[in-house]
């Protein structure tokens, strides 16, 4: 006849001399896994491969874009933005450049950003394929309400191109890894970039369109892609997480 062990309610908690079921190791090991913390993961990944890559998707604070034919109007509430070159015969030709700006404070300073990519998604058919590159926009001060005449200078350069097709739609994105990166190590936390026709020319009309911030919620607003390695000093609490983590894991 099998026994049963009685607590002290005088109720049986199970028989003598069994072994706990597989349900129930199967309970206990879910509850000791979900005790590990994220920093001792990290720090599994960290012994394991030598490095620690982290990922944040970022909204931009403000975007907009300036256009040269209304050349004292602002775009900031708009719910796209337009870049490239649009002729009208009708009317005055127009140029028009896309304004972003990304806080990077949530990324600790001193942390090596390893990537950094720009999205945008485009949403009419331009008349011509062009090229888009990415501009530096040192300036941080610029808001919603800029308009072409008071737009902000940009580098001269490109710090990256993309070709634009004829197809609405499509995802595009621009690398701006050493720009995040820079502001990032500098402590300034704040990454402002200008994207428009690269080069610019006013023969061919490439006039595009991209969703702005203003999309929230469509699943299309614009976003800054961000992967970066914690510093020394980082990682090496990491590691030391990673003893107590096994040892919590063994109980």
């Amino acid at each position: 006849m099998e026994q049963k062990s009685v607590n002290e309610t005088g109720k049986t908690t199970g028989l003598v001399g069994h072994k706990p079921g597989k349900e129930f190791m199967m309970k206990k090991a879910r509850n000791n896994w979900s005790s590990v913390s994220v920093a001792a993961v990290l720090a599994v990944m960290l012994a394991v491969t030598g490095s620690v890559a982290i990922g944040d998707t970022i909204a931009p604070t403000t975007d907009t874009y300036v256009n040269e034919q209304w050349s004292t109007a602002s775009f900031g509430t708009s719910n796209s933005m337009g870049l490239g070159y649009r002729y009208e015969a009708s009317t005055a030709d127009r140029q028009g450049w896309t304004y972003l700006k990304f806080s990077l404070g949530a990324i600790p300073d001193g942390e090596t950003i390893t990537s950094a990519v720009l999205h945008l998604r485009i949403t009419n058919n331009p008349f011509v394929a062009f090229t888009a590159g990415a501009f530096d926009v040192t300036d941080d001060s610029w808001s919603g309400s800029m308009t072409w005449n008071t737009r902000k200078t940009t580098a001269a350069t490109a710090i990256d191109s993309e070709a634009i097709t004829t197809t609405a739609g499509t995802w595009y994105s621009w690398n701006v890894t050493s720009l995040a990166d820079a502001d990032n190590t500098s402590g300034d936390d704040v990454l402002s970039i200008c994207v428009k026709e690269d080069p610019q020319q006013t023969t061919n009309n490439t006039w595009a369109m991209f969703n702005s911030s203003e999309a929230s919620g469509t699943g299309y607003d614009p976003y800054l892609e961000v992967t970066y390695t914690p510093e020394p000093a980082t990682m090496a609490l990491l590691m030391l997480g990673l003893p107590l983590a096994l040892r919590r894991r063994r109980k």
